[in-house]
């Protein structure tokens, strides 16, 4: 069985490298989670981790990580729980996160020959609630847009944790944006090679802008391209 794998250095990231089985009908992947860093704007510091858990990608301890190693199989569901933490010190703050999924020409193929649970009907194109098996916390936080990337066949997912956070003297940690994923069981692996799951979390001190959520992305955004232009 033969595998190969590309090193991709990221903010917050997991990276799915595939191996497939020599008849294409049972495949093996390894998914690699490591947070490097995030974004912040103001006095704000957070820090991201995630549950860790063992090879079949099941929670075994209260332990918490920056990176897990796991190998699966189409048709699985795998424990993926993105926490964001306030670190001591930091003022009331805007948090984001942002999951970016590649390879979605062919996720999108793959849907529509999904059915929507309880109907006759498909889905039109790749779903994120169904591909993270309905764990996504709706409650704190909200889906704000996808934007697709045709460089790399990518599709991103903008979730706003729903109120600015308190300043704290101790770390907080927010509720997670999600708790698994489940890898469905349509998927040729033959085609899926190099797949990537990408998770981004950004935050912003929530103080001068008068409770405008809006206009504080819209300020990190620019702070951000000036940065990068820099």
């Amino acid at each position: 069985m033969n595998s190969t794998g590309k090193a991709v250095i990221i903010i917050l990231c997991a990276v799915v490298l595939f191996t497939s089985s020599m008849f294409g009908t049972i495949a093996f992947f390894t998914s690699t989670d490591k947070v490097e860093t995030t974004f912040t704007i103001g006095k704000v510091k957070v820090a991201v981790t995630e549950a860790k858990i063992n090879s079949n990608g099941v929670k075994t301890t209260d332990e918490r990580v920056m990176s897990n190693k796991v190998q699966m199989t189409p048709g699985t569901t795998y424990t993926k729980d993105p926490t964001v933490t306030i670190l001591a010190g930091s003022e009331s703050a805007y948090v984001r996160m942002i999951v970016t999924i590649n390879k979605i020409k062919y996720l999108d193929e793959v849907y529509k020959n999904i059915k929507i649970s309880n109907t006759e009907q498909y889905y039109s194109k790749f779903n994120f609630n169904h591909f993270f098996d309905n764990s996504v916390n709706h409650n704190y936080w909200e889906f704000i847009k996808e934007v697709d990337s045709a460089e790399d066949s990518s599709r991103s997912f903008e979730f706003r944790y729903k109120q600015a956070t308190s300043a704290t003297s101790e770390d907080k940690n927010l509720e997670p944006l999600l708790l698994k994923y489940k890898i469905p069981g349509e998927i040729d692996t033959s085609r899926m090679d190099g797949f990537t799951i990408k998770i981004v979390a950004h935050a912003i001190q929530a103080a001068g802008f008068n409770d405008d959520v809006g206009v504080a992305w819209e300020s990190f955004e620019a702070q951000i391209n000036a940065s990068s232009t820099d």
